[in-house]
């Protein structure tokens, strides 16, 4: 397991490296003892990775959790892996920390073009909201599988809106 510190973060994420490109790294991210889902991060903002040494990848074993096949993602740009989000992710969580420190946009993609993917997105009442576009150039990472997002999809489901 590996603990990366970000140019963004005051913290950092842990996970296990489960895809790389030049550009991304794939993790299976662990939070609180347990795995949370996939975590698609630039390596350009990765300013240190340790390995972990305390007693989690331990308790993982111990609790027979075991790191789940990985995504099969295009890790080469923002687009491509959000052009490849496996139908079983029917939510994505991005983020453009340097434009928007702190703050995560969930939604389905609609619709991706050279510069932009747009989502429709669900807010934190799981409520359908507004189709908003992003600039692909500035997503700093992209959240897939976590429990957050399963759980606004759960509640949100039934009147998601038809993907075109």
């Amino acid at each position: 397991m590996s603990q990366l510190r970000r140019t963004f973060d005051a913290w950092h994420t842990d996970g296990f490296v489960v895809g790389l490109s030049e550009k991304w790294v794939l993790l299976h991210e662990v939070y609180n003892c347990r795995f949370t889902g996939w975590k698609a991060l630039r390596l350009a903002d990765i300013t240190s990775v340790e390995s972990e040494t305390s007693f989690v990848p331990r308790l993982l074993a111990r609790r027979g959790h075991t790191l789940q096949p990985q995504p099969a993602l295009d890790l080469t740009s923002a687009s491509s892996i959000l052009k490849t989000l496996p139908p079983d992710f029917p939510l994505v969580n991005i983020e453009l920390e340097k434009l928007w420190p702190g703050t995560c946009y969930i939604g389905q993609v609609k619709k991706i073009d050279r510069s932009t993917v747009q989502l429709t997105e669900i807010d934190a009442d799981a409520l359908w909201e507004r189709v908003e576009a992003y600039p692909l150039k500035e997503i700093t990472q992209i959240t897939l599988g976590d429990d957050y997002s399963a759980g606004l999809w759960e509640m949100g489901a039934e009147s998601a809106p038809k993907k075109l």
